[in-house]
């Protein structure tokens, strides 16, 4: 048994020595039995921490990020973006206004391969923060989807795809097959590259974050998601746009070279 006394003690061995248990109420979480190469975060909903996005004016690395802002106790990346003119290809809602929007980016909007299909995209997947009767619930679901007549949506974060059950590239418009053969794969959805993403089980978040080390399809994250009990699932922007940050653990990953800078994260604070 761990006293009041040696708690902080603890806490900064917490990667030298201590192993802890999925339920451990710290801010890092490393689960047992993580397959090598990926990192696990649980954020107890019953816990002092406040989750919710963060959109940079320019695109930034989550280490400036975090340096930057001494109440984020950690932090993921989050929605897509065109790294040409750093507009969004996500919906951002803070505080229940929108933030970013997709359908302000010329570039995406105005793309005749992708008109065809722009209601596809801009209904891809999100993690929302609800309000519920003066509580919070953590979902995912697609963009146009409804809330319960007693949730608002207070923050969400959009990506993709789904994870759970309701995983379909198509679907989201990242994979297109023709006659069996894949000839869209905006995401490398069906290759091996470093992933992150946001769970959600019994209303406790959870953060995934495979790297480099270990990288995974789309479904190898779907499946893995699965194995650990996810009831709902999301992906955030993979590849090079991989990363975290805690103050302990860094991490980017190497993918094309042209990411770690991302427009969007997904952060846990402490209240204020």
């Amino acid at each position: 048994m761990i006293v009041p006394g040696v708690v902080s003690m603890v806490m900064s061995m917490l990667f030298m020595a201590f192993n802890p248990s999925e339920d451990a109420e710290i801010p890092y979480v490393r689960m047992l039995k993580a397959p090598k190469g990926t990192h696990i975060v649980k954020i107890n909903s019953a816990s002092d921490f406040n989750i919710e996005p963060f959109v940079a004016d320019n695109l930034i690395t989550a280490k400036e990020v975090f340096n930057k802002n001494n109440n984020i106790r950690l932090l993921i990346n989050g929605g897509f973006f065109d790294p040409n003119n750093e507009k969004t290809i996500s919906y951002v809602v803070m505080n229940g206004k929108v933030v970013l929007d997709p359908t302000q980016n010329e570039a995406l909007m105005t793309n005749d391969d992708l008109k065809p299909h722009i209601d596809k995209i801009l209904n891809r997947g999100e993690f929302r923060v609800l309000e519920c009767g003066g509580k919070k619930k953590y979902d995912i679901a697609y963009h146009n989807d409804s809330v319960e007549s007693t949730c608002s949506i207070l923050h969400s974060i959009q990506a993709g795809p789904i994870l759970d059950d309701r995983l379909d590239l198509e679907k989201e418009y990242f994979v297109v097959q023709k006659e069996s053969v894949v000839v869209r794969d905006s995401i490398s959805a069906l290759k091996k590259v470093a992933r992150s993403a946001v769970g959600i089980k019994n209303n406790d978040v959870y953060l995934f974050v495979v790297t480099d080390e270990n990288p995974m399809t789309i479904e190898e994250l779907s499946t893995l998601m699965k194995e650990k009990g996810m009831e709902k699932a999301l992906a955030f922007d993979g590849g090079s746009s991989t990363s975290f940050e805690n103050g302990d653990l860094s991490i980017t990953s190497v993918g094309d070279n042209l990411g770690r800078k991302v427009k969007s994260f997904l952060v846990v604070n402490r209240y204020k």
